[in-house]
Order: C-alpha cells, then sequence, then structure tokens
C-alpha cells in the first residue's frame, strides 16, 4: 500500500495503510476493513467481475454507507454491479475535518489499486462532496466527480480540478 500524504498541505498529514481485511456479507459483497496508522476505517463493497472500474460512495457524514434520500446509494450500487461496475461504500466520521477525510478517502484509492482497479468515479454529498472533489485533485485514479447538495463552505478545492469532469446536483426552493 502506498503512504498516503496530503501533499496540497506541504504533506503535513501522513496516513499509512497497515492491513486490510475482508468479511463476505453475501454474494459479491463485503465488509472492508483498513487498519490505518490513524484508526480502523469500514466500508461496503460490492463487486463486478466483469469491469476494472468502481463508483467509490462518500457519504455526508457517519457510517452512512446506504447514503442520503433512504437509502439511494445502496439502491444504486445494485443497479451499477448488474451492469458490471463495481462500488465501494466508505464511511466517514463527521467529527473528523475535512482533512482526516480526505486522507481517509485517499487511502481507500490506494486499497482499490492494489485490488486492481483502474479508473474510479468519486460521487459524494453533503460534506461527502467536498470530500470527493478534494480527493480527485490529489490523485490520478480519480477520473471524474459527482457531487451532490455539496457544501459551499467545504468546496475551496472544486477549483482545482481542472482536467477532471464534475457533475454538481444542488437542490433548492
Amino acid at each position: 500500500f502506498e503512504v498516503i500524504c496530503d501533499s496540497a498541505r506541504d504533506n503535513n498529514l501522513v496516513m499509512g495503510i497497515l492491513e486490510s481485511g475482508v468479511k463476505p456479507l453475501s454474494n459479491d459483497v463485503f465488509e472492508v476493513f483498513l487498519q490505518t496508522n490513524r484508526g480502523v476505517n469500514q466500508a461496503i463493497l460490492t463487486v463486478s467481475q466483469s469491469q476494472p472500474g468502481v463508483v467509490m460512495w462518500v457519504p455526508g457524514g457517519h457510517d452512512n454507507y446506504n447514503g442520503p434520500a433512504g437509502g439511494i446509494y445502496a439502491d444504486i450500487v445494485g443497479e451499477l454491479q448488474s451492469a458490471g461496475i463495481s462500488s465501494l461504500r466508505i464511511g466517514l466520521q463527521e467529527e473528523n475535518s475535512l482533512d482526516e477525510c480526505v486522507l481517509i478517502a485517499l487511502s481507500w484509492l490506494s486499497f482499490l489499486k492494489g485490488a486492481g482497479a483502474k479508473e474510479v468515479v468519486l460521487v459524494g454529498n453533503g460534506r461527502g462532496a467536498a470530500v470527493a472533489m478534494a480527493t480527485a485533485a490529489l490523485h490520478p485514479q480519480a477520473k471524474s466527480i459527482a457531487v451532490i447538495t455539496p457544501i459551499q463552505d467545504d468546496t475551496a478545492s472544486v477549483g482545482t480540478i481542472t482536467t477532471k469532469p464534475i457533475l454538481v446536483i444542488h437542490g433548492g426552493q
């Protein structure tokens, strides 16, 4: 695994992956654990054998693997798997800073690279949208980004994403 550092902030934050573990939940669905020098991170991996690409779902906070709107991530993951696309739904702790959340997302990209994923699309909602944008700006494996209702205070990194497609979905009244 790679040693992950936040080069946009002078490499002040470093995370190293010490080990990973996988626990089967059902056919082609696994709970994945990453033990890092900063703690344990968990995710749900839904595997499709036919494509080397993955969608990485970044939640707005907590270990909300199913996403907003009553679990839309979980619904879409099944449809993507049927279309031959794997998904990784990561967990984030709301109390973590944006920088810590980006390090967590970068560690999952390192895991996916080690597992053979060639390209990753990042999808994030709320605070996870800012994490997805900042992560995509730092890692070449992230090929495109879709963000849902980004929190404006955390979106400074959007200006650094110049070579990757980005879709922004934001509702209003």
